[in-house]
C-alpha cells in the first residue's frame, strides 16, 4: 500500500467525495465541502485511486504547521469502503507529515494507544413505542412538562431567527463559531442536508437545533435554548418530536458527545448508547520552546 501526501490543490475532490460517500464509516465531516469550511487549505493522505483517505486539518501558529481537530467536526481519521485494520491505521499515522498533531479518529478507527472519548448515538430503526420504552424517568417527566406548556414544535424556522437565538442565548457560540455555522448552513442547504427544528412559546423562539443529514446519519450539530426554553424543557420536546417522526427508519441520530456528565446523561435519557472514538496526539513542541518562539517573534530589534 502506497500512501501519498497531497496538498490541498492536488486533491481530486470528486474521487474524494465518492470515497467518503461509499465508506463503511462515512461521516459528513469528511466531505470536501465541509472540510473546506472548517479547515480551509486542508491536506490529505491517500492510497491508490483513493481506496483509503485521511484528511489532514492543517493550521499554522508562530510559523509552525500542525494538525488540530477543527471546531464543529467531531470525528475524522481514515475512511474507506473497507474497514481499516490496525496495520492500515498504524501506517497512516506513521505517514502523517507533521511533527505535532491532535486528531480525533472516528469510531471505526480503533487506536489502542489513543485516549478514548465518548459519543452517544440512537438508532431509530425500532418503533417509537419501543424506543420510548428506553427513555429515562427524567426524560419522560420533562417531555410531559414540555407538552403541558402549549409549545409549538416546527421545522419552519428561518436561519436568521435561529442565529439570533444562538448569539443571544449561549456563550458557546462565539462570533468565530457563528461564522463557520453560517457557511455550514449555506452549503448544507444547497446540498439538501439540513433542517432546523425549534420550539415557539407565545410566538417567541425559545429552543432550536440545527440537524445535518448524510448517508442515514443525522447529526445533532447545534442545539440552543434560551432561559425560557430551559424552563419549559423545550429541547426534550424537540427531541421527542424528532424521534417520534423518524422512528422505524434505518437512520442513526448522532448526538456528537459528550464527555460532560450532565450532557451525557441527557442523551442517555433518550436511550442513546455510548460509542467510543479516539484522540490521537503527538506533541513535540515543549512549552519552553513555544515561549522562546513567541519572544523571538515579538521582541523589537
Amino acid at each position: 500500500m502506497q500512501i501519498t501526501h497531497l496538498r490541498h490543490n492536488q486533491i481530486d475532490k470528486e474521487k474524494w467525495d465518492a470515497t467518503i460517500a461509499n465508506a463503511a464509516n462515512c461521516r459528513i465531516y469528511a466531505l470536501s465541502w465541509y472540510l473546506d469550511i472548517v479547515s480551509p487549505g486542508w491536506e490529505a493522505l491517500v492510497t491508490e485511486e483513493y481506496q483509503y483517505v485521511m484528511p489532514l486539518p492543517v493550521k499554522k501558529k508562530f510559523g509552525f504547521a500542525y494538525l488540530v481537530q477543527p471546531v464543529l467536526c467531531q470525528q475524522l481519521g481514515i475512511f474507506s469502503k473497507n474497514v481499516a485494520d490496525n496495520q492500515v491505521i498504524a501506517r497512516f499515522i506513521c505517514k502523517i507529515p507533521y511533527k505535532r498533531y491532535n486528531l480525533q479518529f472516528n469510531a471505526q478507527n480503533v487506536v489502542s494507544s489513543a485516549v478514548i472519548r465518548k459519543n452517544y448515538i440512537l438508532p431509530l430503526n425500532l418503533s417509537y413505542e419501543q424506543i420510548r420504552s428506553s427513555f429515562s424517568k427524567n426524560a419522560i417527566r420533562n417531555i410531559a412538562k414540555s407538552e403541558s406548556k402549549d409549545l409549538i414544535v416546527t421545522n419552519k424556522i428561518e436561519y436568521k431567527e435561529f442565529r439570533q437565538l444562538m448569539s443571544t442565548a449561549s456563550l458557546h457560540y462565539q462570533p468565530h463559531i457563528l461564522k463557520i455555522l453560517d457557511k455550514i448552513w449555506t452549503a448544507s442547504f444547497q446540498h439538501n442536508m439540513v433542517e432546523i427544528l425549534g420550539v415557539y412559546k407565545c410566538k417567541t423562539l425559545v429552543s432550536a437545533c440545527l440537524l445535518l443529514s448524510f448517508n442515514n446519519r443525522i447529526y445533532y450539530l447545534a442545539p440552543v435554548s434560551s432561559p425560557a426554553g430551559k424552563e419549559v424543557a423545550a429541547m426534550f420536546s424537540i427531541l421527542n418530536t424528532f424521534i417520534r417522526e423518524n422512528a422505524g427508519q434505518s437512520v442513526i441520530l448522532d448526538f456528537e458527545g459528550s464527555m460532560i456528565e450532565n450532557v451525557a446523561r441527557f442523551y442517555a435519557g433518550f436511550g442513546a448508547i455510548s460509542e467510543d472514538y479516539y484522540l490521537v496526539s503527538k506533541e513535540t513542541f515543549t512549552g519552553s520552546i513555544l515561549k522562546y518562539c513567541k519572544r523571538l517573534l515579538f521582541t523589537k530589534v
